[in-house]
C-alpha cells in the first residue's frame, strides 16, 4: 500500500540504479507520490512517465556522475532527494579466493558511487528548503556473511559516510540517512552469481524460496517494502530523523538460519538455483 497521495508533490529526488529492483521500485513510488525523478543506470530505464528523465549513467565513472546531477540541477534548479541506489554484490568469494581487482570494483561500485552522489548533488541540495539523502545500505553492513568480503565491507562504509555526512550537513538543513535491506526478492542474486541478464531475472522466484524460511517473518522481501521506508526518509513525516541506519530486512539482522552441513559459498549459490 502507497502512503498519501502527493507527498512528494513538487520535490525533485536523482535516484541512481534505477533500472530495476529496488532502485526501479523507489523512482516508480516517487512518481506515484508526486515527485519529479531524474533516474540513473547502465542499463535501460523503462520508466515511461511525463515527469521522469532516464539518464545512462556508470555510478563508478565520475564524468557521468557529474552529468547526471548537473542535468537534474540545470533542468530543475535544484535536488531535494538523492537516492544513492546503484551497487552490485560482486564476486561471492571469501578472503582467500577474492582478487584484488574484484575487491576494488566493488568498493567503486557500492562506496564510492556513494561519495560521489552526495558530493555532486550538494549543490542542488543546498538549494532545497529540506534536502534528504538517502543511502541504501544492506544488511550485510550489520551482519557478517563469509563471502561477501567486499560488498559487506563496502556497506558498512555506506553507513559510516551516511553519520559523518549528516553530522556535516545537518546544520545545513540537509538529513542524511541509510537504509540497509535484507533478503529482498530481486536479480542481484542472480547477476552476483554470474547468471546472464535473462536467467537473473528468473531467479528472483528461487531466491523468494529460499530466503524466506531462513528469516524471523519468514518470507522475503519485496523491492516496494524498501521503497516505502525510501519515501519515509525522503518526505516530510521524517523530518527530525537524520544520521540513522535502519534495517529494513525481515529481521535477518536479528539472526540467520544457515543449514549447518552447507559451505557458505554453496549455501549463496543454491539460493539462486544454480548447485
Amino acid at each position: 500500500m502507497s502512503g498519501p497521495a502527493g507527498l512528494l508533490d513538487g520535490r525533485v529526488a536523482v535516484v541512481t540504479g534505477a533500472a530495476r529492483g529496488i532502485g526501479r521500485a523507489i523512482a516508480a513510488l516517487f512518481l506515484e507520490q508526486g515527485a519529479t525523478v531524474v533516474a540513473g543506470d547502465v542499463a535501460p530505464i523503462d520508466l515511461d512517465h511525463p515527469r521522469c528523465t532516464a539518464i545512462a549513467c556508470d555510478v563508478r565513472r565520475e564524468e557521468e556522475m557529474a552529468a547526471l546531477f548537473d542535468r537534474a540541477i540545470g533542468d530543475h534548479g535544484r535536488i531535494d532527494c538523492l537516492v544513492n541506489n546503484a551497487a552490485s554484490p560482486g564476486a561471492i568469494d571469501g578472503i582467500a579466493t577474492l582478487a584484488a581487482r574484484q575487491f576494488d570494483e566493488t568498493v567503486a561500485t557500492v562506496l564510492r558511487s556513494t561519495f560521489l552522489g552526495m558530493h555532486l548533488a550538494l549543490p542542488g541540495l543546498r538549494r532545497s528548503d529540506a534536502g534528504s539523502i538517502v543511502n541504501i545500505g544492506s544488511t550485510s553492513a550489520l551482519v557478517a556473511a563469509p563471502v561477501l568480503q567486499a560488498y559487506g565491507a563496502a556497506k558498512a562504509g555506506v553507513a559510516m559516510l551516511t553519520r559523518n555526512a549528516a553530522l556535516e550537513l545537518g546544520p545545513l538543513g540537509i538529513r542524511v540517512n541509510c537504509l540497509c535491506p535484507g533478503g529482498i526478492a530481486t536479480a542481484m542474486y542472480g547477476i552476483a552469481a554470474g547468471l546472464e541478464p535473462d536467467a537473473a531475472e528468473a531467479a528472483r522466484d528461487r531466491v523468494a524460496a529460499n530466503l524466506g524460511p531462513l528469516q524471523p517473518l519468514g518470507r522475503a522481501g519485496r523491492p516496494e517494502e524498501v521503497a516505502q521506508a525510501a519515501l519515509f526518509l525522503a518526505g516530510p513525516w521524517s523530518s527530525y530523523v537524520t544520521g540513522q541506519v535502519i534495517a529494513v530486512d525481515g529481521g535477518m539482522s536479528v539472526g540467520r538460519a544457515m543449514p549447518a552441513d552447507t559451505a557458505p559459498q554453496d549455501f549463496f549459490r543454491r539460493v539462486v538455483g544454480i548447485d
